[in-house]
């Protein structure tokens, strides 16, 4: 639970600092973070209490979509559109993604 409470006040951070136009000197310009697990049962269940975070907050306004509901992870990360962050990945499709990457 406080890996997803960092998660969640990280991405809370840096959607309300661009929603109101501000942007911080040294922050980042684009939001990237992923959940990595060996376990597929705790990755659906960090991924859905992220997303039950974000409805009941005042950013569910802000498009969120999951990437493997889709159509499964892309050979690469700079493959996934920014509003597919955070990633939530087993351990496998981190590495299958980091390979592609490099």
């Amino acid at each position: 639970s406080i890996a997803v409470g960092r998660m969640w006040a990280c991405y809370e951070a840096f959607h309300v600092k661009s929603k109101l136009g501000q942007e911080a000197q040294d922050g980042p310009t684009v939001y990237r973070q992923a959940f990595i697990t060996a376990n597929t049962v705790l990755r659906a269940q960090v991924s859905s209490c992220f997303e039950s975070m974000k409805n009941s907050s005042s950013l569910r306004n802000i498009p969120f979509r999951s990437w493997k509901a889709a159509r499964g992870y892309p050979a690469k990360f700079q493959d996934v559109p920014d509003e597919c962050f955070p990633l939530f990945l087993t351990q496998t499709e981190f590495l299958q993604m980091l390979d592609g990457s490099l």
